[in-house]
């Protein structure tokens, strides 16, 4: 889970690293990285959205969930988790 674009802007976590957009990468490059790194899609899912109850709902409903062994939600500063 992620929004791939790069930091929220934070009130709580400051730091001159973490600016707004920082470390923004689109899906596709994402997804074209892992792929050379040797992912396998078939046991991986990106899942773009801003975390949210609704988000967790409708992904839960649109997909089939067998046994999940790993969840990486990709929250980088305080306030966005």
């Amino acid at each position: 889970f992620d929004s791939f674009e790069g930091l929220p802007t934070g009130s709580i976590d400051e730091h001159k690293w973490w600016q707004p957009g920082n470390y923004a990468a689109s899906y596709e490059q994402v997804h074209k990285n892992m792929t050379e790194h040797g992912s396998d899609f078939s046991r991986i899912q990106l899942c773009k959205g801003w975390f949210s109850r609704q988000l967790f709902t409708t992904f839960a409903q649109q997909n089939k969930l067998n046994r999940v062994a790993i969840i990486n939600i990709d929250s980088d500063m305080y306030e966005s988790c």
